[in-house]
């Protein structure tokens, strides 16, 4: 049995459970007079450099970061840093 399946044994049941995946470029707080006022055309400023790594998220937990591709006509991300798979299983397991 593997370290994964022993730490937790209905590992294999869930494997083909589909979880939310998400890229998260830049997150700010806003007031509520701000966000009504946004307008087609508008731009947002964030803190976040954009030479810095983007998050992804995997059932709301961050478990690894990377650098935005384009992949033909779509949108990737290179993973740069990656959680282990034991870590990675435990933050979406009890997340």
């Amino acid at each position: 049995m593997s370290e994964k399946s022993s730490a937790y044994p209905n590992l294999e049941a869930l494997l083909d459970l589909q979880l939310p995946v998400i890229v998260v470029l830049a997150e700010k707080q806003a007031t509520l007079e701000e966000v009504l006022n946004l307008a087609q055309g508008g731009i947002i400023v964030f803190k976040k450099h954009n030479s810095e790594p983007l998050d992804l998220l995997v059932n709301n937990q961050r478990i690894a970061t990377g650098k935005a591709v384009k992949v033909g006509e779509k949108f990737g991300l290179h993973v740069r840093g990656i959680e282990s798979p034991r870590e990675t299983l435990r933050k979406i397991m009890e997340g």
